[in-house]
C-alpha cells in the first residue's frame, strides 16, 4: 500500500513538472509540484502569496507558474487577451471560486452564462450614469474626511490613514447600496473594528481556496 502511494506521488510530480500543459512556463518547482507552496504563503503567512508572486516575476519574467494549474501574468500588453469583455465566453476556475464560501452568489458562480444571468440585476448600479449620480455622495464623504484630518492636524492627534480610507469607502458604499451610511467617518477612531472583521473574512477565503484546490 505504501509502495503504491509512493509511486502515485512520484508519478504526480513527474506529470506536473514535465507533462502538464503549462510545464514549459518558469516558476518555482515547489509551486509547480504542489498547492502546499501557495498554502504556506496564503494561510500560514496570512495572505503573503501575492508578494511572493511579485518576487517570482522579478526572477522569472512576465509569465510565471504559481501552482500546478495556474499562470500569473504581469504584462499590461496582455490585458486585452485576459480581459476580453462580455463578448468573450470564459468560465471561472471552480475551485478558485470556492474561496467566497457561497456557491449561490454571483462572485462565486463559475459557468459563464449563469454568472452573466446573476449579474444582470447588478449591472445598473455599475453603469457610468449611476456612478456619475453618486458624485455628490462621494464628495460629501471626502469633505468629512478632509475636515477630520484638519482637526487631527490641529490637535496633533495621530491618524491611521488605512482605517480612515476604509471608513471613507465603507460610508460611500453603504450609502449607495443601503440608502444609509454606516457613519464610520463620524466615529472618533473611524471604526477600526470593521476592517478587522473583513480582514478575518479575507483570511478565511485563503483557507477555503486552498481546500477547494486540494479537493480537485
Amino acid at each position: 500500500m505504501v509502495g503504491i502511494l509512493v509511486l502515485y506521488i512520484i508519478g504526480l510530480i513527474i506529470g506536473r513538472l514535465y507533462f502538464s500543459p503549462i510545464a514549459k512556463f518558469p516558476g518555482p518547482k515547489w509551486a509547480a509540484i504542489s498547492l502546499w507552496y501557495e498554502f504556506y504563503f496564503d494561510v500560514i503567512q496570512r495572505g503573503r502569496y501575492i508578494w511572493q508572486i511579485q518576487k517570482m516575476h522579478q526572477k522569472y519574467g512576465p509569465i510565471v507558474r504559481i501552482n500546478p494549474y495556474e499562470l500569473h501574468i504581469d504584462d499590461d500588453e496582455f490585458y486585452n487577451e485576459l480581459y476580453g469583455g462580455p463578448s468573450r465566453r470564459h468560465d471561472k476556475w471552480e475551485w478558485s471560486a470556492k474561496m467566497f464560501g457561497n456557491s449561490l452568489s454571483m462572485l462565486s458562480t463559475p459557468p459563464h452564462d449563469l454568472h452573466r444571468l446573476r449579474r444582470v440585476p447588478l449591472n445598473p448600479y455599475f453603469s457610468k450614469r449611476s456612478v456619475m449620480r453618486l458624485e455628490p455622495v462621494i464628495q460629501s464623504c471626502v469633505d468629512v474626511l478632509c475636515e477630520r484630518l484638519r482637526e487631527a492636524e490641529k490637535s496633533r492627534e495621530p491618524v491611521n490613514l488605512g482605517v480612515a480610507c476604509f471608513a471613507l469607502a465603507t460610508d460611500v458604499i453603504t450609502r449607495y447600496c443601503f440608502g444609509e451610511s454606516y457613519g464610520f467617518l463620524a466615529k472618533p477612531d473611524f471604526g477600526p473594528e470593521w476592517p478587522v472583521s473583513l480582514m478575518k473574512v479575507a483570511e478565511l477565503s485563503h483557507v477555503l481556496n486552498s481546500l477547494g484546490g486540494f479537493t480537485q
